[in-house]
């Protein structure tokens, strides 16, 4: 059951993806079924408009720059909290560790939100909708 479960999560994120690949095959501007041809025409547009080329060039170079600093960045601070002693050393650690925990945090921020709101949305007094603590 969890694997099926599991499937079909999976097929519900990648779909958008997928018929937004396929889509990029095909001639027209828009959606239709059936899809008579398939073409590079979006590819070519890519390439014709130098203003995506010049951002796409931007942002690779970017990239490259900023994995590269982070790389050698990451190295020498793990390499001084693996082999020192310092004061602030556990407190430089949690700073460096504190990115993994933040999307479970803000994740279960929102659903506590998320939950605490619905429960207040369905009381009803006197037949009106009314938003009470």
């Amino acid at each position: 059951m969890l694997r099926a479960v599991n499937g079909l999560m999976v097929a519900f994120m990648l779909a958008p993806l997928a018929l937004i690949v396929w889509m990029s095959f095909t001639p027209d501007a828009f959606f239709s079924l059936p899809v008579q041809t398939f073409s590079l025409r979006w590819y070519q547009e890519i390439f014709a408009y130098p203003g995506f080329v010049n951002a796409f060039l931007l942002s690779l170079e970017l990239g490259l720059v900023a994995g590269a600093v982070a790389t050698v960045l990451g190295f020498l601070a793990a390499y001084a909290l693996v082999r020192f002693r310092f004061p602030g050393r556990a407190a430089l650690d949690a700073f460096f560790m504190s990115p993994l925990l933040i999307p479970a945090v803000v994740f279960g921020i929102g659903v506590g939100f998320g939950t605490a709101t619905g429960a207040r949305t369905l009381r009803r007094d006197k037949g009106q909708h009314q938003l009470t603590p």
